[in-house]
């Protein structure tokens, strides 16, 4: 008996969906400039073989035009407001004077 239980849940353990396998390649500032996407002067065939075997995107959108925005959106799932990462930042951007006072 004890030897059918052990037997089933080897059975059931072996039965269960392997976890899928994810690659996430993320970059920034380009457009459809890929040999996957039709480009005749691109060679990217590396990149244009995972696109043929996986998920390639169509139709993209982004939630800020930002690239440092739209990556803390990705990887997050929440809005560049929600985040706080709202932009220019790395540069010393200030939305507002030093002050406090917007639009003097």
């Amino acid at each position: 008996m004890m030897l059918l239980v052990l037997f089933l849940c080897v059975s059931v353990v072996s039965l269960q969906a392997a976890p899928p396998n994810i690659l996430l390649i993320v970059s920034e500032d380009n457009g459809p400039e890929l040999g996957c996407y039709g480009d005749p002067y691109s060679r990217t065939p590396n990149l244009d073989r995972f696109a043929s075997q996986g998920v390639r995107f169509k139709r993209a959108f982004v939630p800020q035009a930002g690239c440092s925005q739209s990556r803390a959106s990705f990887l997050t799932g929440l809005y560049p407001h929600q985040h706080g990462q709202i932009g220019l930042a790395t540069w010393g951007f200030r939305l507002y004077r030093d002050s406090g006072e917007a639009n003097e």
